[in-house]
């Protein structure tokens, strides 16, 4: 096997060649100016196909626990960091600071969870005969969608936030 057979990497050109260790490089350099590299942009620049793009991709991230491959970009762990920090400077400087609370997973804000104990609570007082949780559930569920808009995707996944609220009331 010959050097052109095992290290070299033709271009799309077909005019020159890339080492794989070049590759890797280029791939690596990226990752490490702004935490993640997309293969399809580092493919056309160096001018080779993504498919060999992605072997050095798969490759680096096997040897770096600290870098995750999604979507067909390499992301490092430190990118994450930087981009809430950004997003934490940004809501200081607007004075906008959202606290939130965390609940089986989703984070709602104090006023989201308010809004939902005051639904949960008139829905409650509401009751006069002895009535199923289900059948108050799915009325606050119709309610609730009816008050929000289209894009917040509706309240099926409140589940837990709705027990939390209404053993709160009875507690």
């Amino acid at each position: 096997m010959s050097l052109l057979d095992s290290d070299l990497l033709h271009t799309i050109i077909g005019k020159e060649f890339i080492t794989k260790e070049r590759l890797k490089a280029e791939v690596e350099t990226e990752i490490n100016r702004i935490g993640r590299a997309s293969l399809v942009d580092i493919a056309s620049a160096v001018g080779v196909e993504l498919v060999h793009c992605e072997r050095v991709a798969e490759q680096i991230v096997a040897e770096k626990p600290d870098l995750t491959f999604v979507q067909g970009e390499i992301v490092a762990d430190s990118y994450w960091d930087t981009v809430a920090e950004e997003v934490n400077e940004a809501l200081e400087e607007s004075g906008k600071l959202i606290q939130g609370k965390l609940e089986a997973g989703p984070l709602y804000t104090p006023a989201h969870v308010s809004r939902i104990r005051a639904v949960v609570r008139g829905a409650v007082r509401a009751l006069t005969v002895p009535t199923a949780l289900s059948a108050v559930w799915s009325c606050l569920q119709k309610q609730l969608r009816e008050g929000d808009d289209v894009s917040s995707g509706g309240v099926s996944g409140e589940g837990v936030l709705f027990q939390s609220v209404l053993s709160g009331l009875f507690n």
